[in-house]
């Protein structure tokens, strides 16, 4: 009956909403991977952490999990803009996603000894150590049934690695099952870009 028909309706359109999000995913992958001719310019981290910091917010606000953002100002790094503006909606996002209820995210943004440093921890539910290795492979999930109320892709994580070695930099997981995640991102810091 009518019932039914929304149920399945219902279920369809979630599967190729998640298709979708997938399909779009592996495209960026591949892109990512692909770019033989990388296009950089200088981009300054602090601007991207608090814009990306915001679109996140009314979602994070909504879950009861507070983002607060501590950036030095003029930290520049060689990069693509979109690229970067990615892998801090990424981090942010997944900070949220597997947190609890009254949690906080702390974005920071940092140099230090030629290093741009980026940070996003959490107070969330934490990775299991089995998974820490494994977590920036593609299509990995930490057990189903703890990320099964927290939809994605699998990808996202992939693609911040991709991203982080896309502009030399390096990535490191610090986790806690039940304490929290820590994700620090290093980048070869841009010297003497003039205030434009």
């Amino acid at each position: 009956g009518p019932e039914d028909i929304k149920k399945y309706g219902g279920m369809i359109q979630r599967e190729s909403q998640r298709l979708l999000f997938l399909m779009n995913d592996i495209i960026r992958l591949s892109e990512i991977e692909d770019c033989a001719e990388k296009v950089m310019y200088p981009v300054e981290l602090c601007r991207i952490a608090s814009e990306c910091a915001e679109l996140i917010r009314e979602k994070s606000s909504s879950a009861d999990i507070k983002i607060n953002v501590s950036a030095y100002e003029n930290v520049w790094i060689s990069g693509n803009e979109g690229y970067i503006r990615e892998l801090m909606i990424n981090l942010i996002d997944n900070a949220v996603k597997y947190n609890n209820s009254g949690g906080w995210v702390n974005v920071c943004v940092s140099c230090c000894n030629n290093e741009a440093i980026v940070s996003v921890e959490d107070n969330g539910i934490g990775i299991p150590k089995v998974s820490q290795e494994r977590i920036f492979e593609r299509f990995y999930r930490v057990d189903k049934s703890r990320s099964k109320e927290r939809e994605g892709t699998g990808l996202g994580l992939s693609i911040v690695k991709h991203i982080a070695e896309y502009h030399n930099g390096t990535i490191k997981l610090e986790s806690t099952l039940d304490k929290g995640t820590k994700i620090t991102v290093n980048f070869p810091h841009l010297e003497n870009v003039n205030d434009k």
